[in-house]
């Protein structure tokens, strides 16, 4: 849990998938959050459902959940109160089949 954690512990957070089942505002913070906890030179990797995903329908209905589907640009946004002088590096991709938009960025 992060609220155990220090500034500045962590090499890699991995959060596949789980800003594509929070709102906008939960989602921010908890990428700040993650982003604190990580050490310099660690990478904080968010994958997220893109809004043009085909498979939708079968995504919200196999779990009953409701997915955030996002742009890439939304899925940018997430990171918006992370300080850009402390970003080394940054990707933000799409798979093959334009499901998941990836981000994954590098801590100064």
């Amino acid at each position: 849990a992060l609220t155990t954690l220090g500034r500045g512990e962590l090499d890699l957070i991995y959060a596949p998938l789980l800003f594509s089942q929070l709102s906008e505002r939960p989602a921010t913070m908890l990428a700040t959050r993650m982003w604190e906890a990580l050490r310099p030179g660690g990478r904080l990797l968010i994958a997220n459902f893109l809004t043009d995903c085909l498979d939708a329908a079968f995504l919200d209905c196999y779990g009953g959940w409701r997915f955030h589907y996002r742009s890439l640009g939304e899925i940018a946004g997430l990171i918006r109160e992370i300080p850009g002088h402390e970003v080394d590096a940054l990707d933000l991709t799409p798979d093959r089949q334009r499901v998941l938009g990836t981000l994954v960025i590098r801590k100064q």
